[in-house]
């Protein structure tokens, strides 16, 4: 099925996700929109590869955009092609390069949207 992510309520990509295990994880086509948050969900990957990696950058200058990385999670919904909002748990986008790449995303839903 195919949802849209936005970010404060507007469109910022569009995903086609099968959930498997309350997990759904897709290849994002970018929107317009997506452009004025790259700079935040591309510092929000390194955040969070450095701290997988345990980098010592991660511990020591990394805290303040793991938590930008955390509150952009919570800035994001995923809206079904009928326009509702579908309840997840989580949005992650992974954006690593200034090419124009697929985002990737990992996305924790809820069990309303199982079956």
């Amino acid at each position: 099925m195919r949802y849209s992510i936005t970010h404060h309520g507007v469109p910022i990509g569009t995903v086609d996700l099968k959930v498997d295990g309350g997990r759904a994880d897709g290849v994002v086509s970018i929107l317009p929109a997506y452009a004025a948050i790259r700079a935040l969900v591309q510092r929000a990957t390194k955040a969070v590869a450095d701290v997988r990696n345990h980098s010592r950058t991660a511990r020591v200058n990394r805290r303040e955009q793991f938590r930008e990385a955390a509150e952009l999670t919570r800035e994001l919904e995923l809206v079904d092609d009928t326009g509702h909002r579908v309840d997840t748990d989580y949005i992650v986008l992974h954006d690593e390069s200034d090419d124009d790449p697929p985002v990737l995303t990992a996305i924790g839903v809820r069990d309303s949207l199982h079956g």
